[in-house]
């Protein structure tokens, strides 16, 4: 898979490869030279590797690593991911490798199988540096979002649903530093 865009420099494009089983084993991001007449007519002339990273996967019944390769297929990353017994994503670690930096990322579930909480943590820290929460309504659509910074709520969003067809009509999102209320309405046109 090819992902071409152009910038005010010309072009540059990201290119995916895909192993048997979906996932991804290399990712690498080029600029490119375009020898046609317009941006619309696009001609690949020279193409300049910038880098490319490639992918290993590991896999058992609960845990699932990713090991993330440079250009000089050197190991820098390794990802981690923890699932329950019945298959939902509990915890997820990325590791530089080199530095040893590591962020977590711990998911928590409903009792209907809904996203409930996401808890980040830097290095081997007991408390979050960020947690989002999740509140549903009867029927199990998303009705009020919480984002907390170091423990400190600092966004409040409400997504409200036309009662007739429950479908979502409007996010209502309220930044609790500046006090910044957002309002987006959708319209379905296929609904009228």
């Amino acid at each position: 898979i090819l992902k071409r865009i152009s910038d005010s420099y010309g072009f540059y494009s990201y290119s995916y490869e895909y192993d048997s089983l979906g996932q991804m084993s290399k990712n690498t991001f080029s600029r490119e030279k375009n020898i046609g007449n317009s941006k619309a007519n696009f001609k690949l002339g020279k193409k300049y590797v910038i880098f490319s990273e490639t992918y290993k996967y590991e896999k058992s019944d609960t845990l699932a690593v990713k090991i993330i390769m440079n250009n000089n297929q050197r190991p820098y990353q390794k990802n981690t991911y923890k699932y329950d017994e019945l298959g939902y994503l509990k915890e997820e670690k990325t590791q530089l490798l080199i530095n040893n930096k590591i962020h977590i990322t711990v998911y928590d579930y409903n009792e209907k199988g809904g996203l409930k909480k996401i808890q980040s943590f830097k290095q081997q820290s007991k408390n979050p540096y960020k947690t989002i929460k999740y509140q549903y309504d009867e029927w199990g659509n998303i009705s009020y979002i919480d984002e907390y910074k170091d423990e400190v709520q600092v966004v409040h969003k409400e997504i409200l649903y036309d009662q007739s067809t429950l479908i979502m009509k409007t996010v209502l999102s309220q930044d609790l530093v500046s006090n910044l209320i957002t309002i987006i309405k959708f319209k379905p046109k296929f609904y009228n």
